[in-house]
């Protein structure tokens, strides 16, 4: 079964988190859909979730 949109390459640039869902659109259409993360960024997202434990009103370092 062809997909209309089998033959469209899509690269994603997201990086909230909206942006994979949107991104899984076009694929459920058949389009080639390449994700680009940034290392740095990666890192501060895994970094985020084990800083919040501070105690409340406390930001975590950037």
């Amino acid at each position: 079964m062809d997909l209309p949109l089998g033959d469209i390459r899509v690269i994603d640039l997201t990086v909230a988190r909206a942006g994979p869902t949107c991104a899984r659109q076009p694929a459920d259409w058949g389009a080639d859909v390449i994700r680009v993360e940034p290392r740095r960024l990666q890192t501060r997202m895994k970094a985020g979730a084990l800083l919040s434990s501070k105690s409340p009103g406390e930001r975590p370092p950037l």
